[in-house]
């Protein structure tokens, strides 16, 4: 399912606007406080069994406002083997009448939390369309299966939620979400059974951490261009916690929290890229970035682009940003200007390059 348009209502700055999304990368650019993380977190809401509206979202000039809830809207086209896996676990003579209909979408829309508060509209724009809830009995069941198996993965992340920090075993094995990129990192170095940190075999975990840690030097190597010197240690310290040590050319060591937060961040954001696509499979992933790379070396940012590039191969992108290396250069409709007035709120201006290139 790849996502082609979303529609939101109320959402903090944003009292009702739209977006098409024609293209697998798409950037948004505009000056502080004008709604672009607002948007970012807006889509990131379609994820709607994984993330929670809030009435403090709702945008204070609503006629709801202050104990309403914004509506978020995604319409989503469904390929080939997405509809052949949606038959399966929805049986209705509607979908077989339309078995070869093309351009079919799935219209999300949420104006709360839980089954109740959203709908799920098929339609291919012309010739049916209905909510598929409204046919369904076991709703929960559905809604689980349809999420697991055919919707895409949502993943949005702010700056902070991205970066490696030293952890216990203790902390890896818990749900905060501080530690998540470090857990990402272990499974990506061949480490998916976290509880195998709790061996008391020093040979063993000594050889455990001495795999991943080639494994992860050899994606490093593949993708990190800036400095080809730089090697990945794991260790242990302050007794219990597990941590990163970078070597570089000079011969010395440091924690990964010593390093510049250029390189902390564009290392932190491989490891994600790569874990979503190991664990998305065939499934859609959309990856949404608020703010990324801010203090790359422009050398770093255009690693970083060609990051995105890889991933809009397979899957889609957005973000937002201010710094001029990583805005996208060669897709005029990639590129979207964001604008805010007292009066309209935020507006998404598609063509900010036919007057002068604001």
């Amino acid at each position: 399912m790849k996502l082609t348009k979303i529609e939101l209502f109320d959402f903090k700055s944003i009292k009702h606007e739209k977006l098409e999304i024609n293209t697998n990368q798409l950037c948004l650019v505009g000056k502080n406080e004008c709604g672009k993380s607002s948007i970012i977190q807006a889509i990131s809401h379609l994820s709607f069994l994984d993330t929670e509206l809030q009435s403090n979202f709702i945008n204070k000039s609503s006629a709801n406002y202050p104990n309403g809830f914004p509506i978020i809207s995604g319409v989503f086209q469904l390929e080939e083997k997405s509809f052949e896996r949606l038959k399966k676990i929805f049986d209705t003579k509607v979908i077989e009448e339309n078995k070869d209909a093309t351009d079919l979408y799935i219209q999300i829309k949420r104006w709360g939390n839980g089954i109740s508060n959203i709908s799920l509209t098929l339609t291919d724009k012309e010739t049916f369309g209905f909510d598929i809830l409204t046919k369904i009995q076991q709703k929960s069941q559905f809604i689980n299966t349809f999420y697991e198996e055919i919707y895409p993965n949502i993943e949005y992340y702010e700056n902070e939620e991205l970066l490696i920090e030293a952890a216990t075993v203790k902390d890896l094995l818990g749900n905060d979400k501080r530690f998540e990129t470090f857990r990402r990192l272990l499974y990506i170095g061949g480490c998916e059974d976290l509880n195998l940190l709790n061996n008391s075999d020093d040979n063993f975990l000594s050889t455990f951490h001495s795999k991943i840690e080639d494994r992860l030097n050899i994606i490093l190597k593949k993708h990190y261009k800036q400095d080809e010197s730089i090697k990945i240690n794991l260790r242990t310290i302050k007794g219990d916690k597990l941590s990163l040590v970078i070597k570089d050319s000079s011969g010395e060591s440091f924690a990964i929290e010593e390093r510049s937060p250029g390189f902390r961040y564009y290392f932190s954001f491989l490891i994600n890229k790569l874990w979503s696509k190991s664990k998305s499979g065939d499934k859609n992933t959309i990856l949404l970035l608020d703010e990324p790379g801010g203090n790359l070396h422009p050398n770093g940012a255009k690693d970083l682009l060609k990051s995105f590039d890889e991933i809009a191969e397979t899957s889609q992108i957005i973000y937002t940003t201010h710094s001029p290396f990583l805005t996208i250069r060669n897709c005029a409709d990639s590129l979207v200007f964001v604008d805010k007035s007292p009066i309209k709120g935020t507006k998404i201006n598609r063509k900010p390059y036919l007057n002068k290139y604001q």
